[in-house]
């Protein structure tokens, strides 16, 4: 058997165990659509919704939506990871801001995220503002702790080097703790990622006149459930597509922990 047929069967394996969950998943609602186990109205066929798609994509619904969607991700991530970066390193790298500040960041920590959406239509109301915030908000603890962790990680004696060659502390930051402290750094930011999509979400579903969850909500209001299924999925598939795209940035950023594992 050639080397090449060989990798192509490794591949076609390594595929089978998700794809054939998937396509048992997609059976079965197959089925139990086609038998009304459940009502017609709510259990839409895969068929029917697969239109419901097509047809957003063609009447241009389905690409005004998304870009919402994504452009309030993309904001409230970037404003969440950042700030999330910023305090983590600075807990990181001081006791006595840790001390300082720690409790209090410990306090609102325990606070469930969607426990956070009633303050901030309180404080910002229902335009973009708070939905930016609250994604920002789920973003910001699962960067903030990570960062948090990777640089206290940094084992001493890779300090006492770069201090023995004569680097300055914000050479010894760039060449020894940024590098320890990115793979932890990855986990949070990959980790946010898929908070940003359930928070924006739940953001639109609560107050919004574009985006996919207004138009989930939009559908529920009017009994299309084939819409609501179509949001359902392809919120899914969103997030699956950005976890692999960070799961591809974090192996070409950090290749060594691959080596590693």
């Amino acid at each position: 058997m050639s080397k090449t047929s060989t990798t192509v069967k490794k591949v076609l394996l390594s595929l089978l165990p998700p794809f054939s969950v998937q396509i048992a998943v997609l059976a079965a609602w197959y089925l139990l659509a086609k038998h009304e186990v459940f009502p017609p109205t709510l259990l839409i066929p895969p068929q029917q919704v697969w239109l419901t798609i097509k047809d957003l994509w063609d009447t241009g619904d389905l690409t005004t939506h998304l870009g919402w969607s994504l452009r309030r991700v993309g904001l409230g991530y970037t404003i969440g990871v950042t700030a999330g970066i910023l305090v983590g390193t600075a807990l990181g790298s001081s006791r006595k801001i840790e001390t300082w500040f720690g409790p209090t960041l410990d306090i609102f920590k325990q606070v469930p995220v969607f426990a956070w959406a009633p303050m901030m239509i309180l404080f910002f109301g229902i335009q973009e503002s708070s939905k930016l915030a609250f994604i920002a908000v789920a973003c910001f603890y699962p960067v903030l702790l990570n960062t948090c962790q990777g640089v206290r990680s940094v084992q001493k004696k890779f300090l006492e080097v770069g201090e023995s060659f004569g680097l300055t502390r914000r050479e010894i930051f760039r060449r020894i703790v940024v590098p320890s402290a990115l793979p932890p750094v990855l986990t949070g930011l990959r980790q946010s990622i898929a908070l940003a999509w359930m928070a924006v979400v739940s953001a639109e579903l609560l107050g919004a006149d574009s985006g996919i969850g207004y138009f989930m909500t939009y559908s529920r209001q009017l009994f299309q459930m084939d819409g609501v299924i179509a949001g359902f999925l392809l919120v899914g598939a969103l997030g699956v597509v950005t976890n692999a795209l960070f799961g591809a940035l974090e192996k070409w950023l950090v290749p060594w922990t691959r080596e590693i594992a």
